[in-house]
């Protein structure tokens, strides 16, 4: 994931989003600020949305990620799954060369 942001971030604004729960220093919990299934990056690049869910070679997207993606693309966002920086510059419209 680390590489992906990388590359995209010479060609646009990237934001990692994390899904956690946490607890503050004195215990008290945090719930996560995004919906479950909220994809892992959003890439924004002249003035289009970009949701990228990263997997590895062999990760499945959850029910409730399937369903993000899904949503982002009815909303006009360009959504899915990607496993390596090639598949990201693909569906962003990124040339790699």
């Amino acid at each position: 994931m680390k590489s992906i942001i990388t590359a995209l971030s010479y060609h646009g604004k990237v934001f990692r989003l994390n899904v956690i729960a946490s607890y503050t220093k004195d215990g008290r919990y945090i719930p996560p600020s995004l919906p479950k299934g909220t994809s892992d990056i959003l890439f924004i690049k002249n003035g289009m949305a970009y949701f990228l869910e990263v997997k590895t070679d062999t990760g499945k997207a959850s029910r409730e990620q399937l369903e993000f993606i899904s949503d982002m693309k009815r909303f006009g966002a360009v959504a899915g799954i990607v496993r390596s920086i090639d598949e990201a510059y693909k569906i962003t419209g990124i040339s790699n060369y």
